[in-house]
């Protein structure tokens, strides 16, 4: 019964990406902007990811900057920007490892950056990260669950708040 439940997760999941995926392109999803303590989020998305992260025995840091005390945002929209940037993170690190996830100001924007100590990838792979159904070649081995949809909806959900997602990799 776990596994058929766990299973039928999954499968919704990948059908909600596909979902969400169409929406945007078809600029059919609307942002719900309000603004939200930035402890909201560390709190909620620590707590959806608190079973992958004691799974693998990862620490997950939050560094976020006191000055961003309000973030002025679609509340579900940026909460599953956080998620799929830190699940990446998650998936891709060592057990026992970390996973950092800071903020700071640059002028009027919110810089966040979601930073793990996993092997990290070719150079030449990271253009191809956010496009749909893609994942880099050195990460498919470990990752068994994913469809390439999580930072093809990371980039397009960022780009409607008005900002832009890029990857560093310090190599393979």
């Amino acid at each position: 019964m776990t596994n058929i439940q766990t299973s039928g997760r999954h499968l919704q999941q990948i059908l909600n990406d596909i979902l969400d995926l169409s929406k945007i392109e078809a600029g059919q999803l609307d942002l719900h902007i309000a603004s939200y303590p930035a402890a909201y989020f560390e709190e909620t998305v620590g707590r959806v990811l608190a079973g992958r992260l004691e799974a693998k025995q990862i620490r997950c840091c939050w560094r976020l900057d006191p000055e961003l005390d309000e973030l002025v945002v679609d509340q579900t929209r940026f909460k599953q920007i956080l998620i799929n940037l830190i699940s990446n993170a998650i998936k891709f690190s060592k057990e026992g490892g970390e996973v950092i996830v800071s903020s700071h100001r640059e002028g009027n924007d919110m810089v966040f950056s979601v930073q793990d100590f996993g092997t990290g990838i070719r150079p030449e792979e990271i253009p191809g990260l956010f496009r749909p159904f893609r994942q880099a070649e050195s990460g498919k081995a470990k990752n068994k669950e994913g469809v390439g949809l999580g930072l093809a909806i990371t980039q397009k959900l960022v780009e409607l708040h008005g900002g832009t997602v890029t990857a560093v990799s310090a190599g393979e």
